[in-house]
């Protein structure tokens, strides 16, 4: 009789314990994730001066022009809603410190319904980055930014993506 008892209650514990394992297991598949990739592709760069010869764009010379594609998507499982994002995914300067710089960026794909928008995020004083105004992204929810970078004064502006989001 005894012995059955004893069973009966590694039985119980053996199904408790392989019960709370299967729930941890499961909890842990769930998670956030963000993730992007930039393509940077330079349309047309000059080095030297050519007689006769100037490139423009929106009407004004420039040195450099750029197309930079940032794709960007939710690659976990779970849902990173608009106030998940504590600081929100940035791209690149608005302009340069000397403002020789023109950033035009508009958004190319968009999950269906979206609300997505381009914003300028004070990052200090009179010191802006393009971004992406904090949206709701369901999992496997894609957007694509395309920017174009003029520079009209021999700076290059650095892209790369900042950004914080709530357990990422």
């Amino acid at each position: 009789m005894k012995g059955n008892i004893i069973d009966i209650v590694n039985i119980t514990l053996v199904v408790v314990f392989g019960i709370a394992t299967l729930i941890l297991g499961f909890k842990q598949l769930e998670r956030k994730a963000f993730s992007y990739h930039i393509s940077d592709t330079p349309i047309i760069s000059i080095n030297e001066k050519l007689d006769d010869v100037a490139v423009t764009y929106k009407g004004r010379p420039v040195e450099n022009l750029r197309l930079v594609m940032v794709y960007l998507w939710n690659s976990g499982n779970k849902v990173i809603r608009e106030e998940d994002f504590k600081v929100p995914v940035s791209f690149c300067a608005t302009q340069t410190a000397r403002g020789n710089s023109l950033v035009v960026a508009q958004i190319i794909k968009e999950p269906e319904g979206a609300q997505t928008e381009i914003i300028d995020h004070k990052v200090g004083h009179h010191s802006y980055r393009t971004a992406l105004k904090p949206m709701l992204f369901n999992s496997g929810d894609r957007v694509v930014v395309k920017i174009i970078i003029a520079d009209y004064g021999g700076e290059n502006i650095d892209v790369n993506i900042t950004g914080r989001i709530d357990n990422v």
